[in-house]
């Protein structure tokens, strides 16, 4: 036991007993806490440490401490020691005394506001006349790790202790009635944190508090009466409790916020701005029954933990509301009241299996449903708009009813794989890629308004086979490869579809196209009018000229009809087309291009009267063995190699023209002609096999006093017939062809 009772009055034993009162808390401290007290009397000092007073007299029930000029506050932080002693002590400290005269907040603003320097004020809570801290009081005091805010009261103004990035305690704040938003803003507080108490605030919008990047916060309680949603943005809370006064939610409040797992604000009543809980990676759920208002975009996009949302009578999803949302599976919410779904809306939600009925919606935005893969149906029926990609790769949609839509965007339903019918009556448009890669695509219904169907509307359309009550009378138009590899669209539809509206046309747009009898009767700039799958085609008589590759490779071809105005035929118009027997082509045909016919192997005639063409392309007719006549050759001025070739049944081509100057190389090789051909004097070349292999043509006559240059080798080869020359160039021609001197003879 040790007794003390020293009670002089001399100041030197005073300051003597400072020291000692020094040595005794120092010594106590490390005295375990289960030891009886064993001190007991009366210490005087002059200046004794408040702390240090309190631990004593709190430990020895029987010791009493007196200082006569009063209690100095032991600092922690000297440069916090240094300011306030110079400011309101005695330059070497400051007593609770004198600490407890203070009452401006606003001083301790000018002495600490970015104060890099400070580190601890846990000494705060003996100044308790300082119930309120005014704006950016500790501001990017950015070594600042502890404050005890015991006695304070009011933190106003924005940003008290904004970027205090260090700053991990703030002692006991239950005294707080007040705190305008940002004051823990960029500080590093940790834990758990009760605000319920908080009653007063700066302004209508009764905002509170601010934990901007705030990162080790675990959770808070927010004031029951508090109006707009605090500022998280950044923050690593967990939990954000008694949000029951929550009507507001602004721009970015709650964003990049990866540690929150749920948000309950049961009378949230509007939220604007963008991207308010974007980033919020680990939120599951979400329950905002009264929302009514949403404006902004990005509300909750990229919250990949979002599993289940509940809405009030909200009017639309707004632009990437869901974005990214792939865990998403429920929205609980009147979707009767949904007029709108904007763009992106729910992009990349790839387990949404709802289904989405909504019956008043208007308008869908662009990729507002893209890659949600599991999604399976959806009601639309007074949908009049919708944007491009909307349901691209919604790989499991089977169920679609947009029964107003007036048309299809760009890529709708691109990759809806399991998508096997849809009914889409009022549609006047289908735009490009629709429907392309819907491989289980059967069947789609239409209205009488269809009227355009863009490129490669239907590509890859493998199980296609007919679009239902199409009136292909008023197909206007009809883009590149709409029905490339669509390889079982209109196989067995025998009746003819009739393209009344349609005037041009060319190979990429009939690409895939399989229907077996077409009728083109407003067509008058064409390009390919056919394909493998075509059997007949009817012309409009205003065509006077075939282009390039027209029915080239139509190997089912039978029947064109209405070539009666048909001027000319471009290159391989009718190349390989083994089906054709005969053609409907008028005198007026004058131009017959490269190839046009070229192993046409069963066309007998390619006109119903004879022709009198001008000109005739290389490999015009090779290889037509059963071409059998109808072809006049007294005008052509221009025939090119093997134009006849291989036409072993063409016995006659009347006779040639007198200003036909050259006979090209093999072009009447193999040919039946029978009887004798007459060469006009004009002609003053003929090239190599342009004769040969002729068994039927008895005599060849060359009119021509000079013989004609012969170009190439085995002109006449092969062949029997008499070659028939005027009288008095007989030796001359011997002379010069001589490798056929022995059938030279004076025509009669």
């Amino acid at each position: 036991m040790i007794n003390l009772n020293i009670e002089q009055n001399n100041n030197i034993l005073k300051n003597i007993n400072e020291n000692l009162l020094e040595f005794l808390y120092n010594f106590s401290k490390g005295l375990d806490s289960n030891i009886p007290q064993y001190m007991k009397g009366r210490l005087e000092v002059m200046h004794g440490y408040a702390d240090a007073i309190s631990f004593l007299t709190s430990k020895f029930k029987d010791l009493y401490i007196n200082s006569s000029l009063g209690t100095y506050i032991r600092f922690k932080d000297s440069v916090v020691q240094e300011k306030l002693a110079n400011k309101w002590g005695d330059g070497v400290g400051i007593t609770t005394q004198e600490a407890a005269l203070q009452t401006s907040g606003q001083q301790l603003r000018t002495l600490f506001i970015r104060d890099t320097n400070i580190t601890k004020f846990d000494e705060l809570k003996y100044f308790i006349g300082i119930k309120e801290l005014p704006s950016e009081t500790f501001r990017s005091c950015s070594n600042l790790e502890s404050i005890d805010l015991q006695n304070v009261e009011r933190i106003t103004g924005n940003s008290c202790f904004y970027s205090c990035n260090k700053l991990t305690n703030i002692g006991d704040y239950s005294n707080l009635t007040r705190v305008d938003p940002n004051a823990f803003s960029y500080t590093d507080l940790t834990g758990e944190y009760d605000f319920s108490n908080i009653n007063e605030f700066s302004d209508d919008s009764k905002e509170a508090l601010g934990f901007v990047c705030t990162l080790n916060l675990i959770s808070v309680k927010m004031p029951a009466t508090q109006e707009t949603m605090s500022d998280f943005y950044g923050s690593g809370v967990y939990h954000i409790t008694n949000c029951l006064g929550i009507i507001y939610i602004g721009n970015e409040r709650l964003r990049n916020c990866r540690n929150l797992q749920e948000l309950d604000c049961p009378n949230l009543e509007r939220i604007t701005g963008s991207n308010n809980f974007l980033g919020d990676t680990s939120l599951k759920t979400v329950n905002f029954p009264k929302l009514n208002y949403i404006e902004g975009t990005s509300v909750f996009s990229d919250c990949k933990s979002l599993e289940e949302i509940t809405l009030g009578p909200i009017t639309k999803f707004n632009t990437s509301i869901f974005y990214g949302c792939s865990n998403l599976t429920t929205i609980n919410c009147d979707f009767s009241k949904i007029i709108s779904i904007e763009q992106s809306a729910f992009y990349n939600c790839s387990n949404i299996a709802m289904t989405f009925d909504c019956p008043n919606c208007v308008s869908i935005g662009n990729n507002s449903f893209r890659n949600c893969t599991s999604l399976q149906s959806v009601n639309f029926p007074n949908l009049s708009s919708i944007g491009n990609d909307s349901f691209n790769n919604c790989t499991s949609l089977t169920t679609v009813n947009f029964e107003n839509a007036e048309s299809i965007s760009d890529a709708c339903f691109y990759g809806c794989k399991s998508l096997i019918s849809i009914n889409i009556p009022n549609v006047n448009i289908i735009y490009a890629n629709a429907f392309n890669n819907c491989t289980n695509l059967q069947s789609v219904t239409v209205g009488n308004n269809l009227n355009e169907i863009y490129h490669e509307a239907f590509k890859k359309c493998e199980s296609l086979t007919a679009i239902n009550n199409i009136n292909w009378e008023n197909i206007q138009s009809i883009g590149d490869y709409a029905f490339d590899g669509c390889i079982n669209f209109l196989n067995d539809y025998e009746e003819p579809i009739v393209f009344s509206s349609l005037t041009s046309l060319t190979d990429k747009q009939i690409q895939g196209f399989r229907a077996p009898h077409l009728k083109f009767p407003a067509i008058e700039n064409i390009g390919k009018l056919a394909n493998s799958f075509t059997k007949t085609v009817e012309l409009h008589l205003g065509i006077t000229s075939l282009p390039n590759y027209a029915f080239f490779n139509c190997k089912s071809l039978i029947s064109v009809s209405k070539l009666e105005n048909i001027t000319s035929v471009g290159n391989e118009c009718f190349r390989y087309d083994n089906g054709l027997t005969s053609l409907d082509f008028s005198s007026n045909l004058k131009s017959i291009g490269n190839s046009v016919f070229q192993t046409c192997n069963n066309i007998e005639y390619i006109s119903t009267e004879t022709i009198y063409p001008a000109s005739i392309g290389y490999d015009a007719f090779n290889g037509c063995s059963k071409l059998k006549g109808r072809i006049d050759l007294s005008q052509c001025t221009s025939i090119g190699n093997a134009a006849f070739q291989g036409c072993t049944s063409l016995t006659s081509i009347g006779t040639l023209s007198p200003e036909l100057t050259t006979i090209s190389a093999f072009a009447f090789c193999k040919t039946g002609l029978t009887g004798n051909l007459d060469i006009p004097a004009s002609v003053a070349s003929i090239g190599g096999d342009s004769f040969r292999y002729m068994s039927a043509l008895t005599s060849l006559t060359f009119n021509s006093l000079t013989p004609p240059e012969r170009t190439g080798n085995t002109h006449f080869n092969n062949s029997t017939y008499i070659i028939y020359v005027p009288a008095s160039a007989v030796e001359t021609y011997k002379s010069v062809w001589a490798d056929v001197a022995s059938r030279i003879q004076a025509k009669p």
